[in-house]
């Protein structure tokens, strides 16, 4: 099977919730990156270790609430 393309790749479901969730960020819309989350989602990084989606939502709205954040993609690869 031949590899995909970047003009493929871009339009793989994972690739556009990863465009969502990032541009949701950009324009701090807490409600929207949530949404990209499973309902049982974990998120563990070195300030927060989270179990659901509403604990997610919870840390979203705090960083949208209280910081400005620049995104810029440069390139965003996904498969299943």
């Amino acid at each position: 099977m031949p590899a995909d393309t970047g003009a493929q790749n871009l339009d793989h479901e994972n690739a556009l919730l990863l465009r969502r969730l990032f541009t949701s960020l950009q324009a701090r819309d807490h409600a929207v990156m949530a949404d990209c989350y499973a309902p049982s989602a974990t998120f563990r990084d070195i300030a927060f270790d989270l179990h659901d989606r509403r604990e997610i939502h919870a840390m979203w709205r705090i960083i949208c609430s209280t910081t400005t954040v620049t995104v810029t993609i440069e390139s965003i690869e996904a498969d299943d």
